[in-house]
């Protein structure tokens, strides 16, 4: 068994981010080039900076951080007071299938991929490599 924890997180500020629907983004392995512009397009605060953003590979995590790094520092992403465990509810249609699933985000003490951690049933190579 693994050793799971409660940690600090990082959230939009909702004094300066009024509506939300204009910083979340899908995964970026479901975003299309036009869906992308798009969300850039909502606000210089969308999540797409981070996740997908539109720099050359070599170039893209190296602005991610910059820009997570700057929204901490201007106060657009604001930590939480105190350690927690967050629980996330998730509901979406499937193949013509309502899907309900219940998880929680939390820290995780590393260990040896398999051991303690089952690996994602069907992760994606190319995804493995990007990262």
């Amino acid at each position: 068994m693994t050793n799971v924890s409660p940690f600090k997180g990082w959230r939009y500020n909702n004094e300066l981010i009024k509506d939300f629907s204009n910083v979340i983004v899908p995964p970026y392995d479901v975003i299309t080039t036009d869906e992308q512009n798009q969300y850039y397009e909502k606000s210089p605060f969308n999540y797409i900076r981070i996740n997908l953003n539109r720099l050359p590979k070599d170039e893209r995590y190296y602005d991610a951080a910059g820009s997570l790094t700057e929204w901490k520092k201007n106060g657009v992403l604001t930590e939480e007071p105190k350690n927690a465990i967050y629980i996330l509810s998730q509901s979406f249609m499937q193949n013509g299938r309502m899907i309900a699933r219940v998880g929680c985000i939390c820290a995780l003490e590393l260990t040896e991929l398999g051991q303690a951690v089952l690996p994602h049933e069907q992760t994606i190579e190319k995804h493995i490599d990007d990262r």
